[in-house]
């Protein structure tokens, strides 16, 4: 991953009321990799100034259609809008609007030949007196961490979850493979199971006779 520069111009407490930053003529390439990535949960990272902005890439919701059947449908966030705080004409705060609503979203569900999106940003400034500028880094890490706990507690149960069955399997798997064994080593050598039994308790490294 590499930092790059965005599209999004700011200057310091002018306000920018939605424009278009972005229109981006999409192949039916684009739309599959667009929805791979939402599938995935991917999430983007912004920076304004030293302040990190994250945000989830889309979002996929299931909607019931004409034939009352719920299908998939996934939108694309294409508008950003900055809320950006200052104090002493320094930056101290930088958010995106949270609340995901149409207006924010694309429906990027079916391709169309010729499909377009228009990509949105706006910015709004806000004095923030209350946030000292020695701790804007501070608490801006602060106010995104709970995303990426969540995130990775999530994460983590997935992985906790699979291994134990994992190990259920592959403890179950060696079971039937024992008693395969035992069971065919049993009619090879014609040895009853409970002689079976007898030989196995007695294998060591060394036996003792009186």
């Amino acid at each position: 991953d590499r930092l790059v520069n965005s599209l999004y111009k700011m200057h310091f407490a002018r306000d920018v009321e939605r424009v278009v930053v972005c229109d981006k003529r999409v192949t039916e390439a684009d739309i599959k990799m667009f929805k791979e990535a939402i599938d995935a949960n991917y999430m983007f990272e912004l920076f304004v100034g030293e302040l990190p902005i994250d945000r989830p890439f889309g979002v996929k919701s299931s909607m019931a259609m004409h034939d009352e059947k719920e299908h998939d449908r996934y939108f694309l966030v294409n508008y950003l809008d900055f809320i950006i705080g200052h104090n002493d004409g320094e930056v101290v705060s930088a958010n995106v609007t949270r609340e995901l609503n149409l207006e924010h979203l694309v429906d990027i569900t079916d391709w169309k030949e010729g499909m377009k999106i228009q990509f949105y940003y706006s910015v709004h400034w806000a004095a923030s007196p209350h946030v000292p500028v020695a701790q804007a880094l501070e608490l801006q890490l602060k106010s995104t961490m709970p995303h990426g706990h969540m995130n990775m507690d999530i994460h983590w149960l997935a992985i906790i979850n699979s291994f134990v069955l994992m190990l259920l399997i592959l403890s179950l798997f060696l079971l039937i493979i024992i008693r395969v064994v035992r069971s065919d080593l049993s009619r090879y050598l014609q040895i009853p199971d409970e002689e079976l039994n007898a030989v196995e308790e007695e294998t060591g490294w060394k036996l003792l006779h009186a």
